[in-house]
C-alpha cells in the first residue's frame, strides 16, 4: 500500500452527456470520493468493454471530444489514486450518426 493511502476512490457518479452533435460529444460527471488524482473515460462497442478507448483526463470532471465518427458507444468513468482505480461510474450509451 502507498504511504498516506487509504484504499481506492470510490466510484464517479451522475456522468451524462453534455453534447452530441456533428461529431462533437462532451460529457460530465459527478467527483468520486476519497481523493482521486486521476479520472479515465472508458468507452466500448458494448455494455461494459473498454475496447475504443480509456483517456485520462486528469483531475477533471468534464470531457469533450471532436470528429468522433458514426457509431454506438457504451461509455463509463473510473477514478484513480495511488491506491488503485475505483469501480465504474453509471454507463451511458452515446450513438453519434
Amino acid at each position: 500500500m502507498t504511504v498516506g493511502c487509504t484504499g481506492p476512490p470510490g466510484a464517479p457518479s451522475g456522468l451524462v452527456i453534455t453534447q452530441n452533435s456533428g461529431g462533437n460529444v462532451a460529457f460530465r460527471w459527478n467527483a468520486a470520493t476519497g481523493d482521486p488524482t486521476n479520472y479515465f473515460v472508458e468507452a466500448g462497442s458494448a455494455p461494459g468493454l473498454t475496447n475504443l478507448a480509456n483517456v485520462d483526463v486528469g483531475n477533471a470532471t468534464t470531457f469533450a471530444a471532436s470528429g468522433v465518427g458514426s457509431g454506438t458507444y457504451y461509455i463509463r468513468i473510473r477514478a484513480r489514486n495511488p491506491c488503485g482505480a475505483s469501480g465504474a461510474s453509471n454507463e451511458v450509451i452515446l450513438i453519434v450518426p
